[in-house]
């Protein structure tokens, strides 16, 4: 006899109906995502606590100590639950050391009963048939999320003979509003300090709020927008003028740091620095634009945190965000852009700290973001001219 308590929910596209149903309920959607992404039992979920999670980013796992004291590790944290545990964490504003899923009866946490029968109301509202309580939930992520021995690629794919296929990648819904969103805010269409709100976009673009949700998300991330508690969701500056003034900037701050860390690197972050530029290459070859992004970012801030001086390290988070905006226009609306150049550019800071030569650290440094602002710069005349 089957055992539907534990069937899965079918299909993305009933992931999807559920998602968007629960789209204004941050703590019930984070439930849902927290049950179907990270491969972690429900008893377990609802023992986190807001600390283990808050810091979190994308690629990172959660993990912590089950009731039996076992080390628990999740799956890693995707960007659509990153997104969710950030619009849970805005919209409560719980306490650090607060339960993730409290109890509105005292501090302590909802209990399993109480959460199967929350989940069990979702599935009858949306009518969604043969689902039940959290084992459904864990089934979910089990047939669609957990990516199992079978389905990892081969060292060696199959080709046919005489017939070379590239893999046709199909848009989610995300995609394509993150991309409507983009190149209206790049174009102008979208002004610096406009206020947007989810309910007009999402009418605008006749979608659910869910997928706007997600894409002013990935917004907010690379620095394109800024949610504000009393205006919404506001347009940040995107000019020439800012360009300049932030690269100014980054040259001095960057290159102190750059300069102390090639005097004190020690042989580990030589060897993490390798791994991350090996990393780079790959994606480059793969031409994964978020996980270059990513990955530039992260061979930066290993540099610069090697300094071991914190408030200068504040700064540079500063300017790396509101420089963001402008990689991202380098990496995906700059045609022909050669990244093989960056990736010279980090082989010459490398081979610098290598050789603890602050001065060559520093020229490399300096010829990597004068190189990408000269690049933007030259982008944003060809769309003003025209």
């Amino acid at each position: 006899m089957k055992d539907v308590t534990s069937a899965p929910i079918s299909s993305l596209d009933e992931i999807a109906k559920v998602r968007d149903f629960l789209a204004l309920r941050p703590r019930d959607l984070l439930l849902f995502d927290m049950a179907t992404q990270t491969g972690l039992k429900m008893k377990d979920i609802l023992l986190l606590k807001v600390y283990q999670v808050h810091a979190l980013g994308i690629g990172d796992c959660i993990v912590f100590q089950n009731s039996k004291g076992r080390r628990v590790t999740s799956d890693k944290i995707t960007e659509t639950l990153f997104q969710t545990i950030k619009y849970f964490l805005s919209e409560r504003n719980p306490k650090a050391d607060e339960f993730l899923f409290k109890s509105r009866k005292g501090d302590y946490p909802l209990r399993l009963s109480t959460v199967t029968n929350l989940i069990k109301g979702w599935f009858d509202t949306l009518e969604l048939k043969g689902l039940t309580g959290a084992r459904s939930l864990h089934k979910t992520w089990q047939v669609h999320y957990r990516i199992s021995a079978s389905q990892k690629p081969d060292n060696k794919p199959f080709t046919p003979a005489g017939k070379v296929l590239n893999p046709v990648k199909s848009k989610t819904l995300q995609e394509v509003v993150y991309k409507e969103l983009f190149q209206a805010i790049i174009s102008g269409k979208l002004s610096p300090g406009q206020r947007l709100t989810i309910e007009s976009i999402a009418d605008q673009i006749k979608v659910s709020p869910m997928p706007v949700r997600d894409a002013l998300g990935r917004l907010e991330e690379a620095g394109f927008l800024t949610f504000q508690k009393k205006r919404g969701v506001v347009i940040n500056e995107l000019s020439l003028e800012n360009l300049e003034e932030i690269l100014r900037v980054r040259l001095v701050l960057e290159c102190m740091a750059a300069e102390k860390a090639a005097i004190v690197c020690s042989e580990e972050t030589i060897s993490r620095l390798t791994d991350l530029h090996h990393q780079y290459i790959e994606s480059a070859v793969r031409g994964e634009i978020d996980d270059n992004l990513r990955l530039n970012k992260e061979f930066h801030h290993v540099i610069y945190s090697e300094a071991q001086m914190p408030i200068l390290q504040q700064l540079i988070d500063i300017l790396w965000h509101k420089i963001s905006p402008y990689l991202h226009i380098l990496l995906r609306k700059v045609e022909g852009y050669d990244i093989t150049c960056d990736i010279k550019y980090h082989e010459g800071v490398l081979d610098g700290l290598k050789n603890s030569n602050a001065q060559e650290v520093c020229h490399w440094l300096r010829v990597d973001l004068e190189e990408a602002a000269r690049v933007v710069r030259q982008y944003f005349n060809s769309i003003f001219l025209n």
